[in-house]
């Protein structure tokens, strides 16, 4: 499972947010590339299925 897209703010930022009216002060975690965000996403639900297959295989003691 990852957060890597969800923004991660500090008290700063929620103080700069208010006075942000325009809206350009925002800032979330990005990759330098379609192709890198995808192979990040791609290896972030491969793990969460993993981790999931991992807990199947436990509950039917496999």
């Amino acid at each position: 499972m990852t957060d890597f897209l969800f923004a991660t703010p500090k008290t700063i930022d929620g103080v700069a947010s208010i006075i942000d009216l325009f809206g350009v002060y925002d800032m979330y975690n990005d990759s330098a590339s379609g192709e890198e965000a995808d192979r990040r996403a791609f290896t972030a639900d491969m793990q969460a299925l993993q981790s999931d297959m991992d807990v199947a295989m436990k509950i039917i003691n496999f």
